[in-house]
């Protein structure tokens, strides 16, 4: 415990040798090596340093296990399916036991829960599961199919410690901060994570330019997933000058201190983006897109390369978890 020299009980103010007294007691206590301090610390570190593995080998291979606490960013242009990937990891956490926050302030509750029925079904029938775009405008001619029923089942089993959090409170990072500090306390002994989808539509306070409230933005989440041993991945947009190039760190130049304050940064792009011969209309055209996850930054680990990965669009999936991990269907029937 370190001393407050204002606490010292005695009659008269401390003396200058007393003054150095505590202080070297003070010292003492904050070095890492004296007394069983160093045990401490170790305890923390095996904490700190837990990995959530993403469920794909070759990405946590490069994660040196997955993903940690501290801050983590997900970037893309529009229309690559960062959501859907980000929420597809959101469902791989919870069903490792995680508690597991998603601040989607992008898309609805609706158009997620949409998504992820969708991808359920196709891992379930493969073409005959049902798009997100027919789950959440043509629910009336599915509802009833054992594929939808099972795929609402499997859903269920893989979101019981998931929580969406409303647009609202997820447009505003005081809400956003009371909120996960209240969250911390939560599930003591759990590992958790927090998504925020996506970074550059939350407001923050007394920000006046994007730059600043970016800032601000990283060091409050950065001090809050330090403090409450958080794993908080951000989902980010990318500067529109970079829409049809390969992503590089330049590309979260203009977002602030983003690229400074993050631990791990992963990018999600067309493999070939950027060349000459390549045609982002031709790839986007395809039932199944051929990307990559580009490892930007990475303070703990490997950077500069890129994992493979393919993108189901109509199906919102991404297969990067072995079929074989996925609950066969089912008998039992849910009544809607």
């Amino acid at each position: 415990m370190i001393k407050e020299i204002e606490n010292v009980q005695t009659n008269d103010s401390p003396t200058l040798d007393e003054k150095v007294e505590i202080a070297q007691q003070n010292l003492l206590q904050m070095n890492v090596g004296y007394g069983d301090n160093l045990e401490t610390m170790i305890g923390r570190i095996k904490e700190y340093g837990h990995p959530i593995p993403t469920g794909y080998s070759d990405i946590d291979k490069v994660l040196h296990g997955g993903f940690r606490t501290g801050i983590s960013i997900i970037t893309a242009p529009p229309g690559n399916g960062k959501t859907t990937f980000a929420f597809q990891l959101a469902e791989q956490f919870n069903r490792l036991g995680c508690q597991t926050i998603y601040f989607s302030n992008d898309m609805s509750e609706e158009e997620l829960t949409s998504k992820s029925l969708s991808r359920h079904s196709y891992l379930i029938a493969n073409k005959q599961g049902f798009s997100g775009s027919e789950v959440l405008n043509s629910l009336e001619n599915i509802i009833h199919s054992s594929v939808f029923q099972t795929a609402c089942e499997n859903f269920k089993n893989s979101t019981k410690m998931l929580r969406i959090v409303d647009m609202e409170t997820c447009s505003n990072l005081t809400k956003i901060t009371t909120l996960l500090n209240a969250y911390s306390v939560y599930g003591i002994g759990k590992q958790k994570v927090v998504f925020i989808d996506f970074i550059q539509n939350v407001a923050v306070e007394g920000a006046n330019t994007d730059k600043e409230r970016l800032d601000i933005l990283i060091k409050t989440l950065q001090t809050l997933a330090k403090n409450s041993n958080l794993a908080i991945i951000l989902i980010s947009s990318v500067s529109r000058g970079f829409y049809r190039q390969a992503l590089t760190m330049d590309s979260l130049k203009e977002s602030g201190g983003l690229e400074f304050g993050a631990d791990l940064i992963l990018a999600l792009q067309h493999i070939g983006i950027g060349k000459k011969e390549f045609d982002i209309k031709k790839a986007k055209s395809k039932p199944i897109w051929n990307m990559e996850v580009a490892v930007l930054k990475n303070r703990f680990g490997d950077a500069d390369l890129s994992i493979p990965v393919s993108f189901y669009p109509k199906y919102n999936l991404f297969p990067y978890y072995d079929r074989t991990s996925i609950p066969k269907m089912v008998k039992t029937k849910l009544n809607f």
